[in-house]
Formats: structure tokens, sequence, C-alpha cells
């Protein structure tokens, strides 16, 4: 049968009960029309649609009974009714104060003010509200307050509605956060109360991807977002229900129902779940008292009564997957505590997820790694542990200078560059870092267990995580979801095989730490150095503690008996051998051992499997001249969240896990492309930018150079559109890996972009008495 015309559906969506066309016709009545029919249309323009809107009035009726404590099903009805009726004085009169002729509106203020106490504090309040009385008018009251109002709300069902609803409360000085599951809409929301801003939150309906839990209400468990309770305990405002009652014809009340705290560092499990039952109560109460004013028109409890009212709720398809509320002891396991577990995790407890982290190590622990990207930063701002990570003093990283390419001169690029990006990031010291992220998680309520070695992940439904603690004792853990966060040991991804190793990337890092080197000046203080030699090339970057970590990247295959042999031996060659270093260091001395770790780059032919997903290092490696370790690591820990807590929310598996497949490899395989191309070390800086500007996808809009900044700062991970970019990058490294393996790259279509003949190879027939020195 044809499809019928794109116009039939616009015109369908208009003319629907909740579309443009009605919301129009009632706005021009509201605004225009006179006082007779604003005070009587409502209740005639109710009943209709009480009579024709066969759904919402079921929804309507089922939940007076409740209310109501069981009426008859006729005066369920007659309440239901006027409820609907309510309703309608409520649009008509919102529209009314928001159009261009308001009438006088009458709002009885609360006597003691908890709302105007938070805010007199300076830490902004998280208001949560329901579909109850008139929120927009109390909204725009609030602005007497002296504080923006922030509305966060999902978008309207109908789309023909949203910028019309949109425009109005933006007329009437109302902010709106939607809440898309977006990195950005958390983090606009903590934006806004450190700004001492008010921001308001549905409570009895959730919105985005966030997790719910069961809280008695009028009798029975009802599922309430955790979302505003975790806000509150994440960025250390407080938390303030407030309800605006109808009393009359223009005529208003504004009850606010107490201040409830939620420390950020609170480790006790049951806190948050005490806070939102104090909240559901006081909800109840004024329900109770105004039950015709809560607009609630589809089914707000489940058809047969939940045994446990704390238990959190599952849809359908979860429960068919597994009886994970029966014999579940968390939502999530995460394995490792890295910066992508804890990430991960972190993001998962603040959805309202009951997380377990297993980490085989104590810390702080010893990582390499410790160059970040400026695009981590709003990952970790959303995480809400930005304040503890720039309070640790971590050295500030502008950019990164290279000795690489075509010419000898140093050049260099600045994060500040890209316009849409931050200005800086951080070089840190990964073992104060990641015990920063770790202590954060635990802060968030994620049940974190150190020196706790998994040895084996079974799935028969549920997936269960077997671990044995430093001390002997085993644990044995089901969950709905495992998080493989393991590292490079990538338990579940050895275990089944994914790994695919590069062919063209199979080095070795020779590195150490120096005390008394001389670091780079000027313009381009806290740079990362970056300079290639005969050999391989050398990192240079400087740490807080004073200490410079330095280390040599070079062919396995030709050094690995060396490395296994004498390390500090070859160490020391290397070193001499790059004169752009080997000057910085001439009174320098070594502080630490010499280490060596095979650097090959690989990725996982998929990152998710039954019951788990793959996230940082366990899913994918790439050679570090990008310091990309951390910032993949992040962004891997921020999707994965997203994508576990659409599952528990009830999203189907999957979807989700396929769309962060997706998103993932598309980040890895930009880089992935990039670095092909920037290991022929006879190209010049232009070809770099312009190279940079072609994986990103943006033939036009941003110059070349930003283009280059755009990607070396990660930014581009954070752009729309990765899902056909990851499709086209994963075709083309496929073939690429294959030719590789066959020494048959040359012939691969496209070959001649990257210029992959100057490889370190051939970088050896380099002289290496050629002098080069990094210029400030």
């Amino acid at each position: 049968m044809p499809r019928p015309p794109a116009f039939v559906g616009r015109l369908a969506q208009n003319i629907r009960f909740d579309g443009l066309w009605w919301r129009r016709l009632a706005y021009v009545g509201s605004v225009y029309g006179p006082e007779w029919w604003k005070r009587h249309s409502p209740p005639a323009i109710a009943a209709v649609l009480f009579a024709t809107v066969g759904p919402n009035r079921r929804g309507a009726v089922a939940n007076m009974q409740r209310i109501l404590a069981g009426p008859e099903r006729a005066a369920a009805r007659r309440a239901a009714l006027a409820m609907f009726v309510q309703f309608a004085h409520c649009m008509t009169e919102t529209m009314e104060c928001y159009g261009p002729r308001p009438k006088p509106i009458r709002i009885d203020l609360p006597k003691e003010d908890a709302l105007a106490q938070a805010l007199a504090d300076g830490d902004g309040a998280v208001v949560v509200t329901g579909h109850f009385g008139n929120w927009d008018i109390a909204a725009k009251a609030l602005r007497e307050y002296g504080r923006p109002i922030n509305l966060v709300m999902a978008r309207e069902v109908n789309a023909t509605t949203h910028e019309f609803v949109r425009a109005a409360r933006e007329r009437a000085g109302v902010r709106v956060i939607y809440s898309d599951s977006s990195v950005f809409s958390s983090l606009n929301m903590i934006r806004a109360l450190r700004r001492n801003e008010v921001v308001a939150i549905q409570l009895d309906r959730p919105v985005g991807a966030g997790n719910t839990r069961a809280v008695p209400f009028f009798g029975a468990p009802a599922a309430f977002p955790t979302g505003p309770f975790v806000l509150a305990r994440v960025s250390g405002a407080p938390l303030v229900p407030v309800f605006a009652p109808r009393l009359g014809t223009r005529h208003y009340a504004i009850r606010v129902c107490g201040r409830f705290a939620l420390l950020r560092d609170a480790r006790d499990a049951r806190a948050l779940d005490r806070v939102m039952e104090d909240v559901v109560q006081a909800f109840e109460r004024v329900v109770r008292k105004f039950p015709t004013q809560w607009f609630q028109f589809a089914p707000f409890w489940p058809a047969t009564t939940v045994a446990a009212a704390a238990t959190p709720v599952r849809d359908a398809r979860a429960s068919a997957r597994a009886p994970v509320s029966a014999v579940a002891e968390c939502d999530v396991v995460v394995i490792g505590g890295g910066p992508a577990g804890s990430t991960a995790a972190g993001f998962l407890a603040q959805s309202g997820a009951r997380v377990v982290l297993l980490e085989k190590a104590r810390f702080p622990r010893y990582h390499i790694g410790e160059s970040l990207l400026s695009a981590t930063l709003p990952i970790l701002e959303a995480l809400g542990v930005s304040d503890a990570i720039a309070a640790a003093g971590f050295v500030h990283k502008p950019g990164g200078t290279f000795i690489w390419g075509a010419r000898d001169e140093p050049w260099s690029f600045f994060f500040r560059e890209d316009p849409g990006g931050r200005p800086h990031a951080y070089h840190v010291v990964r073992a104060e870092f990641d015990h920063i992220l770790l202590r954060h998680a635990a802060a968030l309520g994620v049940d974190v267990r150190e020196g706790h070695q998994v040895h084996s992940v079974d799935y028969d439904g549920v997936t269960t995580v077997n671990a044995t603690d430093d001390r002997g004792s085993r644990t044995h853990l089901a969950a709905t979801y495992v998080i493989d966060a393991s590292g490079q040991q990538a338990l579940l991804g050895q275990r089944d095989g994914l790994r695919q190793f590069d062919a063209f990337f199979k080095n070795l890092a020779v590195f150490g730490y120096f005390a008394g080197a001389e670091p780079l000046s000027g313009p381009v203080a806290g740079n990362i150095l970056s300079a290639t030699f005969a050999d391989g090339w050398v990192w240079f970057i400087p740490l807080h503690d004073g200490t410079t970590s330095v280390g040599a990247v070079i062919d396995a295959h030709r050094f690995a008996s060396a490395a296994a042999g004498d390390p500090g031996a070859l160490y020391r060659r290397l070193l001499a051998a790059c004169p752009p270093v080997a000057t910085r260091l001439q009174t320098a001395r070594l502080v630490s051992p010499v280490r060596v770790i095979r650097d090959y780059s690989y990725c996982s032919h998929r990152f998710y499997g039954p019951g788990y997903l793959l996230a940082g290092d366990a899913a994918c490696f790439i050679d570090p001249v990008f310091s990309t370790g951390v910032h993949l690591a992040c962004l891997a820990g921020y999707l994965a969240a997203q994508a576990i807590a659409s599952i528990l929310q009830g999203a189907a598996p999957e979807g989700a896990l396929r769309e962060y497949d997706s998103r993932y490899r598309a980040a890895f395989e930009r880089y992935l492309n990039f670095l092909y191309f920037f290991y022929d070390h006879h190209s010049d800086a232009d070809s770099y930018f312009w190279r940079a500007r072609k994986v990103l996808g943006t033939e036009s809009g941003i110059d070349a150079r930003t283009a280059f900044v755009r990607l070396l700062s990660g930014a581009g991970d954070l752009l729309d559109g990765d899902a056909a970019l990851a499709e086209d990058l994963a075709t083309r490294h496929a073939r690429m890996s294959a030719a590789t393996q066959r020494g048959r790259f040359a012939a691969v279509p496209g070959a001649e972009l990257f210029r992959v003949r100057g490889t370190l190879g051939e970088m050896e027939k380099r002289t290496h008495e050629k002098k080069y020195r990094a210029t400030d």
C-alpha cells in the first residue's frame, strides 16, 4: 500500500487534540476572547475531550480510584472529569498570562520560604514539582526571587506544538533545558546551579534516560525518577519541593514543602532512598488536598501491585530477559577502576543505578598515559569531578608542539584555536588522577571494592561476576550488565576472541621520569613535545610533581631483544639520538626505573556481547602520539553509561549496544585514520591540517588548521553524525588493514592520500648527524 504524502502526516499531527491548530485556537480564545468565554468555555472543551479521548480518560479514572481510596467507578469518573476541567482552566490562564494582554494573577506566597533561604545561601536550588496545578504561572512568579528559572522538560510529544510552547516560555523569561540524554543537558543543569539559579524538574514523569525507583505513593509503589535527587547530590544544591495549586479564577498559591540536602560525599546507599520517600510523601499530601489538580492522564501505578516498594522498576522486556529484580545484587558491575570504569560507574550512579566496581589493585597505583585532551573536560565537568581535578594542581596543557614531518622546525597547535572547544587540558600524574576519579565514583554512591581480581564472568540470562579479593575471599555478583573496563587485560574481549591487532602499528615504548629537565617556555610552555628521530619518536611531558615523563616509541620487531636485555642502555641510546629532547635532559637526572610496555594498536571487532560491553583499553588501543588514551577512556565511560542507563530504563538492549559500538568506534577510527597519514614523516604541517579536515568530514565550515585542532582536542568526538562516519571509516580501515597484512597497501584505493612510504623503516635511513633544536 503506498505511503500517504508527507503533508498528510503533518496535517494529522496538527489536528490531533494535542496538535498546533488546537493550541493556537485555544491561544486566540484565551488571549483575545471575552471574559465569559475564558470562564465558561474550559469546562465545555474539557467535557468534549473527556468523552472523545479514551486512553487519557481511562488513565485519569484509574488514578482517581487510587487517590480517592477506591471509590465506585462513577465517583472516580466525576473526579477525573473535574481534573480535565481544572486542566482546561489552568491552560487558559497560562496562555492569557504568557500572551500580550495578561490579566493580573493573584499568587499567595508562603510565610516561611525554604526556597528563598536556599537561594540566599548561593548554591542554587533543585526544585522538584509535578504535573500539578499551574507550574508555568508559578515559574513566572518565581522570577520575583531575583534568580533565573530553568525548566527541565521532555520535548512535546506532538512535534507541531514543540516550538510554539518553547517560544512562549522564553518570551516570559523562563528558560527550558530539554532532557535529551546528552552529556550537555546535565552539564547545563550543573552550570545553572553554580550560577545560583533555580533548576526545576518534574517529579512525576521520568524524562531522558535516567533511572527510576519505586516509592510508596497512596499506599502502593509507583515509579519516580531519581534524576532530581542525583542532581542535588552531585551539585551540592538543596532540593526544594514546590507546587502551585489553583485556588480560584486567576488565583494560585505557592506551596514550598521543606528543604532537603544530599551530601556529595555521602556513602550511605539508603540516603537517596530516604530523601525520595520524604519528598514523595510531601507530594502525596498536596495531591490528597487537591486531587483534581494532579494532571496525570496515563495510569501511574502498575496494573498489579508490586511486592516490594523499594524494588527498582523494570520493564517487561527486562523481566522476560532475566528475573533481575529477584536475584540481582546490583544493576551493573564494572570491572576496573581506571578512567573508563570510574567514569562509567559515576554516570550510572548519577542516573540512579546500583553499581559495584571491582578493581584488582589498591589505589593510588602507577599508570602510564599522563597527557589529556581538552574535550575530556566537559565529560569530567558533567560527572561533577572537575573542581577536584583543578584543585590537584596538575600542569595546564595549552596544546602540543611537534618536530615532525618534512620540516626540521618545530610547529605547534593550541586548543584555544577551536572556537567551540576548551582552552587547555591537563598533564596528570595518573596515580593521583585515577584515584580522584575512583573516590568521586564512590562519593556518587558506587560500591567500590579495591583489591578484587575478577577471574570469570558467566552468563545464563543473568550475568554473574566471580572475583577473589586480596585476602582470598570469593565474591559472586549477579547483575543486569557488566562493563569490562579491565584495560589491556581485556578480560571478556580476550575470552571471546574479539581483539584484532593492527598490522601497521606494532611498537614498543621505553620510558622513565627525569627531574631537572629543561621545560618548554614562552607561548608553548606546558605543551607536550613530540619529536621524531631516525628510530621513532619521543614524548616529553611536564608534570606537576617536578618530574618530566620522557618516552621513546620504537619498532617492536627491531628492538624487542634489546628492550628485554638492557632497557636502561637502550633508553639512553634512543634519547641521545633525538637532539630536541636530549638537549633538554643535559642537566637532568633519571629518578625512576626504566619501563618497557608493548605499544601495539588493536581494536575489538565488536564492543559488546551477551550481558556485557567493553570500554576503554579493553575495547581498543591506539598509538599514543595524539595522547588519546584517557580521552577515549572517559568518552567510553560516558557512552557506556548512556547505553546501559537507557536499557535499565526500558530501551531495547540490542539497539542501545549497537549505538554505543558505533559512536565509540567512530571516535577511535577517526584517530586511527589520521594516524596512518601522520606517520608519514615526509609530510608537512599544512598536509596534516588538510588531512584532519577530511577525517572530520568538514570539507567546509571550518578552516584546515581549526579542523586539526578539533581532531587533536577530541572535540570531534562530541559532534553528531558519528554512525555514518563510523560505517565509512570501518569499511576503509578494514580494507587498509587487510592490504597491509598482504604487503599490498599501495594498491588500496586512496592510498596515495596517506603517503605511508615515510614509515619508521624508511626513517632509519635519515642521517643521525642532522641537528634538531626545539625553539620556544
